[in-house]
C-alpha cells in the first residue's frame, strides 16, 4: 500500500486485528485507506456505497486497547444490530437511546469511565443531553465516527437539524478526537459543506465509487396507480427471496401488504408510526425470514443489516436519486445478483412537486436557506425524472446514476438495466410506451421568499 501525506503504513497491524476480531483475511476496497488514516490520527471523509463495509472502518480502530470510540448515527436498528454483533465478537460495545433507562445509562457511563467500554453508539439528538454531555467531557474520546454524514446538508434530501450541531459538539470537547465521516450518497460538490459543518481538519478523502454491478436496474412506466399496484403484485408474486416494496405513505404500505397477502405473499407493512415493540417484532421477523416481504416507507431498511435481500421495488418515483439509491442499495449486499425496479406514472412528478412546494426547508427558519432548500429539492426531482425517462432516451440507467454522483465509467452499456437489456424488463398489465410527457412547471421565483 502506497502512503501519502506522511502517513505510516499501519495496515499490517490492522489486518491482523481484522482477522482476529472479524474473521476476514483482507480489507475490501477503500477500507484499508480509511483505517490507515484513522490509525495515523487523520480526519476522514469517506464516500462508500451501501454494502461496502463502512462499519469496519470505525469498528476496527475501536479494538485498540485503552481507546474509546463514539459512533453517531440516526439509524436505531443499525446501531442495535451492530452492538449485538460486536458483543458476540467480544468487543465491549453499548447503545444509548430513548429506550435505555436512566439506571442503564449510568451503568454504561461507569463502564466507559473504567475503560471497560470501547465503542458507544448514540443518535445525534443525544449529544446535548445534560448527563451525556457531562459524561463525554470527562471521558477521553479517541475517535468519533459520523454515519450518514449527508444528513448535515441544510438543503440535502435527508437533512436533520440535529446534525448541524455535531461540529459544535466536537469543538466543545476538552480533547479533540479523530473524526471520520461516512456517507453513501454525497456528490463531489457536497463534500466541502459536509466537511465544513462537521469541522473536519484537512481530512483524507476516500471514495470507492458508487457502482453496484450485481444489481440490475429497471424502470417500468405504468398507466395508472391501480395498474402500478397490479404490476408490482405480479412482480413480487413471481420472484422468490426476501424483498422490500418502498411506498410513499402509510396508507399505501398497508394497501400494498394487503394486496400481496391476497396473492399468497407473506408481507407486512412497516412505518415510523408503529410502536417500538411492533417495529422490533416485524424487523426481527424479516431478518429471520418471515415476513419475506416488507411494504415500507423509508422508516425501514436504511439501517437493517440483511445481506440477502434479492429485490427492492419502488411503488412510485422517489424524490431524488440519492434517496432512490439508498433504497435500491438494500438489495444484494451479499454480492449475489439482485434487482431494483421502479414503477412510476406521469402523475408522480406532480405529486412530488406539490410536496416539495409545501415541505422543502420546513426544518429551517432562515428564508434564504429555505429558498435554497426548495430549489435544490426541485433540481434533485428533475434528476430523478430524467432517470425515469432514461429508457425512452436510450441511456444506460446505471451510467446515469454514476454520472450523477460524479463517477465516469469507461463503458457505455452495462448490459444489466432496462435500456441495455430490455428483454429483462418486468412485464406489465398495460405499460404506456413513448408518448408526450406532461412536464411540471418550474418554480417562478428564486428569491428568499420563493
Amino acid at each position: 500500500m502506497t502512503m501519502d501525506d506522511g502517513m505510516n503504513d499501519l495496515i499490517p497491524f490492522a489486518r491482523k486485528a481484522l482477522e482476529h476480531y472479524f474473521g476476514y483475511e483482507d480489507f475490501r476496497p477503500g477500507q484499508d485507506q480509511v483505517v490507515n488514516a484513522v490509525l495515523n490520527g487523520r480526519d476522514v471523509m469517506a464516500v462508500m456505497p451501501t454494502g461496502s463495509g463502512k462499519s469496519i472502518c470505525y469498528q476496527l480502530p475501536a479494538t485498540r486497547p485503552h481507546t474509546f470510540t463514539l459512533v453517531i448515527s440516526p439509524l436505531r436498528a443499525l446501531m442495535r444490530d451492530q452492538v449485538q454483533a460486536l458483543l458476540k465478537r467480544d468487543i465491549p460495545a453499548a447503545l444509548i437511546d430513548s429506550g435505555v433507562s436512566t439506571k442503564d445509562r449510568i451503568k454504561t457511563y461507569m463502564q466507559a469511565g473504567k475503560g471497560e467500554l470501547q465503542i458507544l453508539y448514540v443518535a445525534p439528538e443525544r449529544l446535548w443531553a445534560g448527563d451525556f454531555l457531562e459524561f463525554i467531557r470527562n471521558t477521553k474520546t479517541d475517535l468519533i465516527a459520523v454515519d450518514e454524514a449527508h444528513c448535515v446538508l441544510q438543503w440535502g434530501f435527508s437533512f436533520r437539524s440535529s446534525y448541524l450541531r455535531i461540529g459544535e459538539f466536537i469543538a466543545s470537547l476538552p480533547y479533540r478526537p479523530v473524526v471520520a465521516a461516512f456517507t453513501a450518497t454525497a456528490t463531489p460538490d457536497q463534500l466541502p459543506e459536509i466537511e465544513r459543518n462537521l469541522g473536519l481538519i484537512q481530512p483524507v478523502r476516500v471514495s470507492t465509487g458508487f457502482d453496484r454491478p450485481n444489481i440490475r436496474f429497471d424502470v417500468v412506466r405504468s398507466t395508472s396507480d391501480m395498474a402500478r399496484q397490479r404490476d408490482i403484485a405480479k412482480f413480487v408474486a413471481e420472484h422468490e427471496g426476501s424483498g422490500v416494496v418502498y411506498c410513499t405513505t402509510v396508507r399505501e404500505c398497508e394497501d400494498m401488504a394487503e394486496l400481496l397477502g391476497r396473492k399468497g405473499v407473506d408481507a407486512q407493512p412497516f412505518y415510523a408510526a408503529l410502536d417500538d415493540d411492533q417495529k422490533a417484532k416485524v424487523q426481527d421477523g424479516f431478518l429471520a425470514g418471515s415476513p419475506m416481504v416488507m411494504c415500507s416507507t423509508t422508516a425501514f431498511g436504511m439501517g437493517v443489516d440483511k445481506p440477502d435481500i434479492r429485490w427492492v421495488v419502488n411503488d412510485g418515483m422517489c424524490e431524488s436519486i440519492e434517496s432512490f439509491y439508498q433504497e435500491a442499495g438494500r438489495a444484494g449486499r451479499d454480492g449475489e445478483p439482485a434487482r431494483s425496479v421502479m414503477y412510476w406514472t406521469e402523475k408522480d412528478m406532480d405529486d412530488w412537486y406539490r410536496r416539495i412546494q409545501r415541505d422543502a426547508g420546513s426544518l429551517v427558519h432562515d428564508p434564504e436557506i429555505k429558498a435554497k432548500a426548495r430549489l435544490a429539492a426541485f433540481a434533485r426531482l428533475e434528476a430523478m425524472d430524467e432517470y425515469c425517462e432514461g429508457v425512452k432516451d436510450k441511456e444506460c440507467l446505471r451510467k446515469r446514476i454514476l454520472a450523477y454522483f460524479g463517477d465516469e465509467p469507461e463503458w457505455d452499456k452495462c448490459d444489466n438495466c432496462s435500456t441495455c437489456d430490455p428483454k429483462g424488463v418486468p412485464e406489465t398489465t398495460r405499460t404506456k410506451r413513448g408518448g408526450k410527457k406532461k412536464k411540471t412547471a418550474k418554480p417562478k421565483s428564486t428569491g428568499p421568499n420563493a
